[in-house]
């Protein structure tokens, strides 16, 4: 398996790149997509961390051929590892981070030097796994380290592993497309949009929240007033079912189409589910 060659288009900026708010609201809508696949995530930006990995790929590739790095020999070395590492399941850098502890105490008990060679050692590498563990941990020189790695690398082909190699051609398009195909393969403004996004979605889930609270109005989140002690003592509801801000109220009968829960708060326009948070118009909350 190889990686084409570098590139030569001109990349102008694109339509995604420049309407960031566009690309903003269509990923901080609910239910949250995942930017890398539009597969449903309840609260992570991506779905999966192999998705964050694709992206990820496809930024740092695009950047080093706008740049001119992709010519580079050791940047194709790193690029063909991380897409080997992507088609094989993902790297889980996460579970292979190291404090700055235990790797001082793997270079000195090495003594600095390459555990396989003797050079001077650059590189702690996890031996079986993804373990943290003194005894899964050895310091390696920088080409003792790639050709291990690569050691575990199989070769690929379209008939051998056809669904790893449809997702290499996918990368690879996604790579050389004169405009980023996805918000998230944006590298000059992705960094502004998943910030918003994280931003965006976390308010929503607040939002969410407040509504489910009872002490808010489900479908403005203005404050409901308490109940006056006597209506309090024949219903025992301790706040007041309708809004004096958005003239909102409980509609009887009325059936949540998301959750099933007969807890739908509505005015003329705007209806709301004060048992899931659902919130929009009374098409989009109201079962029929």
């Amino acid at each position: 398996m190889a990686i084409a060659k570098g590139s030569s288009i001109s990349r102008s900026r694109s339509p995604i790149a420049t309407e960031i708010g566009s690309a903003i609201d269509v990923l901080v809508e609910s239910p949250f997509r995942c930017p890398n696949c539009d597969a449903v995530t309840e609260r992570s930006l991506f779905c999966l961390p192999t998705c964050e990995d694709e992206a990820s790929f496809v930024r740092y590739f695009r950047a080093c051929i706008d740049d001119g790095r992709s010519e580079k020999r050791d940047v194709k070395v790193a690029l063909r590892t991380r897409l080997a590492h992507i088609l094989g399941g993902g790297y889980a850098e996460r579970l292979r981070w190291l404090s700055k502890t235990v790797r001082e105490a793997v270079i000195s008990r090495d003594q600095g030097r390459c555990v396989n060679c003797g050079d001077l050692g650059t590189q702690i590498d996890h031996i079986r796994g993804n373990s943290g563990d003194m005894n899964n941990l050895q310091l390696l020189c920088g080409p003792c380290h790639q050709a291990k790695t690569e050691s575990n690398f199989v070769s690929i082909s379209r008939a051998s592993h056809p669904a790893a190699f449809a997702k290499r051609d996918g990368l690879l398009l996604r790579v050389y497309a004169v405009y980023p195909e996805l918000p998230c393969d944006d590298h000059v403004s992705w960094a502004k949009i998943s910030r918003a996004v994280r931003s965006g979605r976390h308010r929503l889930i607040r939002q969410s929240k407040d509504r489910c609270s009872g002490k808010r109005c489900p479908v403005c989140l203005a404050a409901l007033r308490m109940t006056p002690r006597r209506e309090y003592l024949r219903t025992h509801q301790s706040r007041m079912n309708s809004c004096g801000k958005c003239l909102s109220q409980v509609l009887a009968g009325a059936v949540c189409l998301h959750c099933a829960a007969l807890s739908i708060w509505a005015n003329e326009s705007i209806a709301a589910c004060q048992s899931c948070g659902a919130h929009g118009s009374k098409t989009q909350v109201i079962a029929a």
